[in-house]
Formats: structure tokens, C-alpha cells, sequence
């Protein structure tokens, strides 16, 4: 799934003190460079965005969200202009993937960049661009469509928050994992 550095609207280079623009992965290469790690397995893709569906073992399925906005041509208006896709234009079809894998006697999980969940308090309101926009209401529909489990990154921290539905009697969980370019170089198996 692609992360804030993977389709960067604005990329540049540098030589010496000149910045330069620098050429950007487009969604369709992106897609094509990851074939072997996920996309090539996807057994439904959203137009909306590079999120996709797919079955790594029987009866598991995994929604891989793109948390990420990035320009895509099949997204802009009428006059040319870029558009940046949005997370909730993506909602809908990542709540239909869970209710169907569901409804197939289907275990669900989700992965995705960015925290749905605060791993320390005023993380939505401090690090606003390291937690979804609305995570904390995007996690409560994400419990009433049966998906209780969000492997995270992005904040390169090796924690886990588990939050919980207004009646207590339901709970999802985040589990943010860290970055193998930031010491001590963690992993999750």
C-alpha cells in the first residue's frame, strides 16, 4: 500500500542550491512495481483510489486501504485541474469489501499507512498528518462492517491502541508498526 513518500504530488531534487522537480511514480507504475507484494494477489481493486482486497491464506481477508492522497488523471474534474482523492470517497468500498467478506464466512483485517487510532494522547491533534482525518469516526464504522484489526506505520513507533464501540461491548485494534530505516530497526512477524 503506497505511503506519504511513495506518489508524492510535489517531488524535487537537488544539485548544489537549485531545486529541481523530480520525476513521480504515477499510480499505474506504482501498482505495476508491486505486483509480487500484494497487488498481484488482489482480487478487487477500487477505482477510487489504489486500495484492494485479497486472500493471502483461506477465509482471511485483507483490505488494503490507500490512506494516502496522491493525483490520479481518472480523478480530475472537467477542467483539467488535479484533483487529490480522498479517504472518505474510498469508505464506501472498503465497507462493501468487509460486509461481503463477511457475509462469505470471511475472518477480516485491514491494513493501511496512517494511524486509525491515537497511540499517545493529542496525537489527532498535534501530528495531524500521522492519524487518518476522522480516524476516530472512520474506526467506529470500521467495527459495525467487522473489521476489528488495523496493521498501521507510518510513525515509525512499535505500539499498539485498541479503542472501543460507545457500549464497551465491541473493540478495534491498531497495531502501529515501526520502520526498518529507524533504529532499532523493528519488524513484526
Amino acid at each position: 500500500i503506497p505511503g506519504n513518500h511513495d506518489l508524492n504530488i510535489i517531488s524535487d531534487y537537488y544539485i548544489g542550491d537549485m531545486t529541481m522537480p523530480a520525476e513521480k511514480t504515477t499510480p499505474a507504475q506504482f501498482v505495476d512495481m508491486y505486483q509480487n507484494y500484494g497487488y498481484g494477489m488482489a482480487i478487487d481493486r477500487d477505482s477510487a483510489s489504489l486500495s484492494y482486497v485479497c486472500e493471502p491464506i483461506e477465509g482471511l481477508r485483507m483490505i488494503c486501504i490507500d490512506s494516502e492522497g496522491f493525483y490520479d488523471p481518472r480523478l480530475a474534474p472537467d477542467n483539467g485541474e488535479e484533483q487529490i482523492h480522498s479517504f472518505e470517497k474510498a469508505l464506501t468500498w472498503i465497507l462493501k469489501k468487509a460486509d461481503e467478506a463477511r457475509e462469505e464466512g470471511k475472518q477480516v483485517f485491514a491494513m493501511m499507512h496512517h494511524n486509525i487510532l491515537e497511540h499517545f494522547d493529542g496525537q489527532a491533534e498535534y501530528m495531524k498528518s500521522y492519524f487518518l482525518e476522522n480516524g476516530k469516526n472512520i474506526s467506529q464504522q470500521f467495527l459495525l462492517h467487522g473489521i476489528r484489526l488495523v496493521f498501521t506505520g507510518h510513525t515509525h513507533i512499535q505500539d499498539i491502541a485498541k479503542n472501543y464501540n460507545a457500549e464497551r461491548t465491541d473493540s478495534i485494534i491498531d497495531i502501529a508498526t515501526g520502520s526498518l530505516i529507524s533504529y532499532p530497526c523493528p519488524f513484526r512477524e
